[in-house]
């Protein structure tokens, strides 16, 4: 099986695959089975993230860029331990682009060496982006007076005196305070909960992953090329290698300028790749500190920071009284003050700098937060290390001016279960999966769900070679379930991405493979609902619905009740593009008790989405106020916990200002729409339906404020990514379109383009949703509405009266365009009767 899996993964490119169509508004629910001084120890290496800030920092936190010629190999050599990715520019006009360009996308803080025969040229050109400036003057010709540029700290004129002054600064940045963007190691959870509560369960999955040979190898090559160009540390790690034992972990993370610094910097920078390769120590890390007695007593600890002013100023206005902050990462303290006092001094009088300590009161009675004093196994006991496990959550209380020192501040806070409680539920429903599935398998998930679609697909792929390579430390169980499984997550991430036939392909593929031996009951209904997805995915809906009602049927039979939510959405969306609304209600009313069956919680993402469904529902019947209703609760939930940039919400503020424009609120529906439209070009590096249909839907705003000029540019634009898209013009969101560019055309009375244009959208409505759809009844109107306009009245009656069966056969009897629809056909009778008469 695994020789046949391996064939299969390889010609999947060379496949061909039938035509794809998707609904655009509705998701189709898949079954996935499912160095420092000799002081220092307390802030070893803990650059922390703020996660309500867009920037986000990689690994490096220091950057070092010699501008400088006469710097010898040996000196390189050296420079190269303080950044092993060391930037040498021989020409001093491209180093402001290097420098700009290291700091806004690559690292935290820049330090630049200049040559003294550059100095002149670029001194004054000097931004923020660099940190410090060493200039090396071996002639020492240099001006004196350069000493007193705020962003110069040193004129060395020799090159070991060089290397000195950026070592020491490199410490200090490094390990002695959190240099820039300190607020980035915070996060305010009540106005922003959606990265920590992923965090969470990131956390909550990584500790059940196995502690294999395999893991402790990623964990030994994950540091090994971090530490690839400094022969010190590789001695270390050595050592390392052939002492680690999982009891010791601790004492190893307390190791100065060690691995804590690789650990650390993967947590900050949500590293996935990073931290699943450092599990191993990761895992051994929180289960000795669980393990590690707590202080009896409540106590108060301390840290101690230099923080940019303009930061902290910001800081200020934008954290109140009672929000929670949380730190990414494992978080150092000590329960001495005059620990932080040191690590916050800003010894250098840098004007831009403001000295922060840190002052948080842990009660004894805390029940979720793990802490523990860990100085015993320190280098340094006297400073008196008290570690928090990773994302513990303070309350912020206040920010005060440090009584000893005017220039020195204080942020109170309080150590907190509030963020646990927040997170409870998130996480009880991801143990009820663990018991489910695999660990290995809801790592990748919540990639998925993070909106890390890209990373889920490598991440899901490895799976699959370490299968095929017979490497069981990921997958324990190399059976085509566990496989097909993986598949699905695959196919998954690929539909996330918006490219449906990678995604089709996927499906299929685990689809075949659980064909290659018998399966038990439950696999069998995961393969036959998974078919009945692609059928939906190609517009079979007939034969979708089919194999939606045999899943049901022996899931009846042998009294299986989970997973029926997905089958029940998915047999409800294709009523609802059937136009077949009253059914399709009744189906996602029973996803959503099934949802609630299967142990989901009203504020997970699921329940979002079966309010949506019914939502879209009542769009299409112009029950507008009660699908805004349910379309507000759902943008709450996913709001509360998804990135800020992430499709779903984007798709539910779109989706509300679809019924705005219905009720004839034209300014707020276009503001929803280009809210939507900017969240989903963030989302989306290519050509996608929502982009696409978004334009559509702006472009509809203006038409109906016969705004015409502003109108077609953007259908144009709809047009033109639909075609990319789809690859034909035999798709229903295009005859949405061509509809509209038809009505466009009518209301500027350009009759013949109106023409062509909607006979064009009624042949393509007609192929792909059907004579009797809603949708087709609208085009036939419009059609009606230009035949009338030409005078062709006789024409206009027929399309109308063809257009008002549909209507009354799929509408409500009390929707509104029943009763437009009939009074233009009496119109029309009478109009023509008159007619007849003279």
């Amino acid at each position: 099986m695994i020789v046949w899996l391996f064939k299969a993964i390889s010609s999947l490119v060379c496949r061909s695959w039938f035509y794809l169509y998707i609904v655009l508004y509705r998701r189709v629910s898949f079954f996935i089975t499912r160095y420092r001084s000799s002081q220092r120890l307390t802030y070893r290496n803990e650059q922390l993230d703020i996660l309500y800030l867009k920037r986000r920092f990689p690994l490096n936190t220091i950057r070092l860029v010699c501008c400088d010629p006469s710097v010898n190999e040996e000196s390189i050599t050296a420079l190269r331990k303080v950044d092993r990715e060391l930037v040498l520019v021989n020409n001093w006009l491209s180093c402001e682009k290097v420098v700009k360009k290291l700091h806004r996308e690559e690292c935290k803080s820049v330090l630049l060496i200049l040559a003294e025969s550059v100095v002149n040229q670029v001194l004054p050109e000097i931004t923020s982006d660099v940190h410090t400036v060493f200039i090396h003057s071996p002639e020492q010709t240099s001006n004196a007076n350069l000493i007193n540029h705020p962003k110069v700290n040193s004129i060395c004129p020799s090159s070991p005196e060089l290397i000195e002054h950026v070592q020491d600064v490199s410490n200090l940045l490094e390990h002695g305070y959190i240099n820039e963007n300190e607020q980035q190691s915070l996060r305010n959870l009540s106005k922003n909960t959606a990265n920590f509560l992923w965090f969470h369960l990131f956390r909550n999955v990584i500790r059940y992953l196995n502690k294999s040979e395999k893991a402790k190898n990623d964990m030994m090559k994950r540091f090994r090329e971090y530490f690839n160009n400094n022969s010190e540390q590789l001695k270390r790690l050595q050592n390392f290698a052939e002492n680690y034992h999982s009891s010791f972990a601790l004492m190893w993370y307390t190791e100065p300028a060690f691995i804590s610094d690789v650990i650390n910097k993967a947590m900050r920078s949500l590293d996935i790749d990073a931290l699943f390769d450092l599990r191993y120590c990761i895992i051994d890390i929180c289960q000795l500190l669980e393990k590690r007695p707590r202080p009896k007593d409540s106590l108060t600890v301390y840290r101690g920071v230099l923080m940019d002013k303009d930061k902290f100023e910001s800081m200020q206005t934008s954290i109140v009284k009672g929000d929670l902050i949380s730190m990414r990462g494992f978080f150092s303290t000590s329960s001495q003050r005059p620990i932080a006092e040191m690590f916050a001094s800003n010894d250098k009088n840098e004007l831009n700098k403001a000295e922060i300590i840190y002052e948080i009161d842990v009660s004894s009675d805390l029940e979720h937060i793990i802490y523990a004093d860990i100085s015993d196994l320190s280098q340094f006991p006297d400073e008196k290390e008290i570690l928090f496990d990773l994302d513990s959550t303070f309350e912020f209380k206040k920010i005060i001016t440090d009584e000893k020192k005017k220039d020195r501040y204080i942020i109170q806070l309080r150590a907190t279960d509030r963020g646990w409680h927040l997170a409870e539920k998130y996480i009880s429903y991801n143990n009820l999966e663990l018991t489910q599935q695999m660990p290995e398998i809801l790592f990748g998930r919540l990639l998925i769900e993070m909106g890390n679609a890209d990373k889920a697909i490598s991440y899901f792929q490895g799976l699959l070679i370490q299968a095929n390579n017979q490497e069981q430390d990921r997958i324990n169980v190399l059976s085509s379930t566990t496989c097909a499984i993986v598949m699905n997550n695959i196919g998954h991430a690929w539909k996330n991405k918006g490219d449906f036939d990678q995604a089709l392909q996927w499906f299929d593929l685990a689809v075949d493979i659980q064909n290659q031996e018998s399966q038990p009951i439950y696999t069998m209904l995961a393969s036959m609902t998974n078919r009945g997805v692609i059928f939906m995915l190609q517009g079979k809906y007939e034969l979708a619905l089919n194999a939606y009602q045999q899943v049901l049927d022996i899931a009846n039979q042998y009294q299986i009740n989970g997973h029926l939510s997905h089958i029940y959405a998915n047999m409800g969306s294709i009523k609802d593009m059937l136009g077949e609304y009253e059914e399709a209600i009744i189906l996602h009313q029973k996803a959503g008790d099934a949802l609630r069956t299967e142990g989901v919680h009203d504020g997970h993402p699921s329940m979002a989405e079966n309010l949506l469904n019914i939502a879209f529902i009542y769009l299409n019947q112009a029950r507008w106020n009660e699908a805004i209703k349910l379309l507000e609760e759902a943008k709450t939930i996913y709001e509360h916990i998804l990135p800020s940039t992430h499709p779903d919400i984007a798709r539910t503020i779109f989706s509300i200002g679809i019924a705005l424009r219905s009720k004839r609120c034209y300014d707020e529906a276009f503001e929803c729409m280009a809210r939507a439209l900017k969240i989903y070009e963030q989302a989306y590096d290519h050509e996608h339906a929502h982009i696409a249909n978004t334009y559509n839907s702006m472009a509809n705003i203006n038409s109906v404020q016969n705004r015409f000029d502003q109108a077609l540019p953007l259908y144009t634009k709809a047009y033109e990514q639909f075609r990319k898209l789809y690859g034909t013009d035999e798709h229903a969101d295009i005859g949405r379109v061509l509809n509209n560019i038809g009505q466009v055309y009518r209301k500027l009375e350009d009759f013949p383009p109106a023409l062509d244009y909607l006979q064009r959208a009624l042949h393509i409505r007609q192929i792909t949703l059907g004579v009797n759809h809603p949708d087709t009844a609208t085009t036939l109107v419009n059609l009606s509405l230009v035949y009338y306009a030409q005078g062709n009245l006789s024409t206009a009656l027929d399309y109308a009266k063809r257009g008002l069966i549909i209507r009354r056969n799929k509408l409500p009897v009390d929707n509104e365009d029943i009763q437009e629809t009939e009074d233009f056909v009496a119109q029309l009778e009478q109009k023509i009767s008159i007619s007849d008469q003279t």
